[in-house]
C-alpha cells in the first residue's frame, strides 16, 4: 500500500505536536499549531530546532532530525518531574518552637492526613511549631 495525503498529514501533525511540547521548554523553539500542513511556520519551527540542536539547519525533517525530536521530546516533556526538597537537609528535626516554611508543609501533610481520621482534632498551617502541631 503506498504513502498516502492522510498518513503524510498524520506525520506532519505527530512532528508538529512533538515541536509543540518542546517550546514549553524552549523558548527558543517557534510554538506551533499541529495542523498537519507543513507550512512555513513549521519549517521555521524545525530550523529553530535544527539550530538549537546542533543539526544540519535545512528546515526539512530527515531521519536524524526526526529522531532527535523524538528524543528532546521525551526527555523534556514526557520526563519525570524533579523532586522538591522542602526540608533543610534528610537529617533536619523539627522541635516545638520552631517557625518557618518547613513546619508549615509539615504542618498542611499533617493535615491532610487527619481529614481521614475523626476523632482527630483539626491541625492549623501557621508555620509555627507549637503545643497542636504535637498533638
Amino acid at each position: 500500500m503506498a504513502y498516502n495525503q492522510a498518513q503524510r498529514k498524520a506525520h506532519i501533525r505527530e512532528i508538529q505536536g512533538y515541536l509543540y511540547g518542546i517550546s514549553y521548554y524552549n523558548e527558543k523553539i517557534p510554538r506551533i499549531i499541529p495542523d498537519g500542513i507543513f507550512g512555513k511556520e513549521s519549517q521555521i519551527a524545525v530550523k529553530a530546532f535544527q539550530q538549537e540542536y546542533s543539526l544540519p539547519i535545512t528546515g526539512e525533517v530527515n531521519k536524524p532530525t526526526w529522531e532527535k525530536i523524538i528524543y528532546i521530546y521525551k526527555k523534556l516533556v514526557r520526563s519525570e518531574p524533579e523532586a522538591i526538597s522542602v526540608f533543610p537537609s534528610k537529617s533536619y528535626i523539627m522541635k516545638q518552637g520552631d517557625k518557618g516554611y518547613p513546619v508549615m508543609v509539615l504542618q498542611v501533610m499533617l493535615s491532610a492526613v487527619m481529614e481521614n481520621c475523626s476523632s482527630c482534632e483539626k491541625i492549623n498551617a501557621t508555620g509555627f511549631f507549637d503545643a497542636s502541631t504535637v498533638r
